[in-house]
């Protein structure tokens, strides 16, 4: 096992991070058993924000008053926001008593962190230290989200205050460490990307689909229609857009190779996760030839992050479809030729039309709840 001194980047996440703190993350990181890592994280927190933590330890352990109502030092709080916060100052419009007009506060929505995000951040508070996280997203595309550390830290007070409910007491120490499942979701979403293959019709990967029947899409521009699932095998879905969605848009389908042959290749996906819009991005490459047994792996400029991407060689042709999975290098992104993509289409009936062969082909986000 191998443990240096605390590296620069690690000591950036987790600063108060102590030398047998950094001893003890080593041993489980590279502990024979351990899994495979593949997203790292920080806390942030500083000795200034210890004391802030500690008072919300003994916050949530106070006994809250029944009743409609918040908690007094809750609404005073609400009521400090006014002319600091666009957002409270246009949601308490026109209330002068919060304890009497409670009802009529309005609600934060999806909408406002998707297209009002400034409106959420206090006009006089510092930004030196402000970090983003991103949702999975419930009803569309991941939002990006501006937070405080010391807010992320009093979390944590939240969390043992719930595992003290059903009599666990976390002891936390250098030489201790604990994993619990402290939530659960009835229903998860997943994402992928889709391109057209004809004026109704999209192709996916077929992996991310589970159980699901419908999906929604969304494009660059923002416009979102329904889907149905209207079959999945090979590692390939296909999509058909509802009736009357889109009003009658014409969809860009691009014309598709009868095989997949080695060379140069390009992709369009969505490298990173987009605070408003889906954000698309041409990732240049070069694939080999399909191997004896099917298979076949493409290298590309970074990972494509979702799966589902059309996969196209040098005559702009599609040549496969990405079915990538996080764990995957960008140097061996498995694809599913065009020769299967042609015998699937064809097994549902759905070849592209002689339309075909649009040189700026429609691509979506797909957004698919479990």
């Amino acid at each position: 096992m191998v443990t240096p001194g605390i590296p620069a980047h690690r000591r950036a996440r987790n600063p108060l991070l102590t030398a047998r703190g950094w001893e003890r993350l080593c041993a489980v990181l590279q502990h024979p058993d351990a899994p495979r890592w593949n997203y790292e994280v920080g806390d942030r927190v500083i000795a200034d924000d210890l004391p802030l933590v500690e008072a919300a330890r003994a916050a949530v352990r106070r006994r809250r008053p029944g009743g409609p109502l918040p908690a007094a030092d809750l609404l005073a709080w609400v009521d400090r926001q006014r002319g600091r916060c666009p957002h409270a100052d246009r949601v308490l419009a026109g209330i002068c008593d919060l304890g009497r007009d409670w009802h009529r506060v309005g609600f934060t929505t999806r909408d406002d962190l998707a297209t009002r995000l400034s409106e959420l951040v206090p006009i006089d508070e510092p930004l030196d230290r402000l970090i983003v996280y991103d949702t999975s997203g419930t009803t569309g595309h991941a939002i990006a989200i501006p937070h405080h550390p010391r807010a992320m830290a009093q979390n944590h007070a939240l969390l043992e205050w719930l595992l003290e409910q059903h009599g666990a007491r976390p002891d936390f120490g250098v030489e201790r460490l604990a994993a619990a499942c402290v939530g659960a979701q009835v229903s998860t979403v997943t994402f992928a990307t889709a391109f057209a293959v004809d004026q109704r019709k999209l192709v996916t990967a077929g992996h991310v689909i589970g159980n699901a029947t419908q999906v929604s899409i969304q494009d660059a521009q923002g416009e979102s229609a329904s889907a149905r699932v209207r079959a999945v095998a090979n590692g390939l879905c296909l999509l058909e857009i509802d009736e009357g969605e889109f009003n009658g848009r014409k969809l860009k389908a691009p014309r598709i190779a009868q095989q997949a042959r080695p060379g140069a290749v390009r992709t369009v996906a969505m490298t990173e996760p987009s605070i408003f819009l889906p954000a698309f991005e041409s990732l240049a490459g070069d694939a080999p030839a399909v191997k004896p047994d099917g298979t076949w792996t493409v290298r590309l400029a970074k990972h494509p992050r979702l799966p589902g991407g059309p996969l196209f060689d040098a005559q702009g042709e599609v040549a496969g479809v990405l079915i990538p999975r996080r764990e995957d290098g960008a140097d061996a992104i498995p694809a599913v030729p065009a020769q299967v993509l042609q015998a699937f289409l064809k097994t549902v009936e759905s070849l592209p039309t002689d339309e075909a062969g649009a040189a700026d082909v429609s691509v979506f986000q797909v957004v698919v709840a479990q």
